[in-house]
């Protein structure tokens, strides 16, 4: 005769059941925190670029005297270009940036755009600075002289 020990060799469908429904709970309270995690990584990748381009515009305004020209978005500012690491996109995913320059006031903004509501925009208005302004579709990051 059989004990009870010897007769049980694996799982059964009930325990199989419990385990899943205990993973795929903790798995549901765990995704919401990760998306979050890799949305503010992205944004801190942004910032990145942000330094970055900070970095080019002031480099540019102790060679030359004046802060650099506007351009386009997407699209870096004529003279910038030879400030910034080469092949510098001035767009990340969904969002596009530009540089304004503001002649009279010594000032320089970055722009960076994005649609209303995307979950990268929302993650970059979460960046607190004096120098950072946001919209529902734009955070611009002012560069002073």
């Amino acid at each position: 005769m059989n004990t009870p020990r010897e007769a049980r060799r694996g799982f059964t469908l009930v325990e199989m059941l419990i385990v899943a429904v205990v993973a795929g709970i903790l798995a549901g309270l765990a995704m919401p925190n990760l998306r979050e995690a890799v949305f503010r990584a992205e944004a801190a990748k942004v910032a990145s670029d942000v330094h970055t381009v900070e970095l080019a515009v002031r480099t540019y305004m102790e060679d030359n005297g004046a802060v650099p020209r506007s351009g386009r978005w997407g699209q870096s500012p004529p003279g910038l270009s030879e400030y910034l690491p080469e092949g510098f996109p001035f767009q990340y995913k969904t969002l596009t940036y530009r540089v304004v320059g503001q002649v009279n006031r010594g000032r320089v903004r970055l722009e960076v755009r994005y649609t209303r509501d995307d979950p990268l925009g929302v993650a970059l208005q979460r960046l607190r600075s004096d120098d950072v302004t946001w919209t529902k579709t734009k955070t611009t990051f002012w560069f002073e002289r």
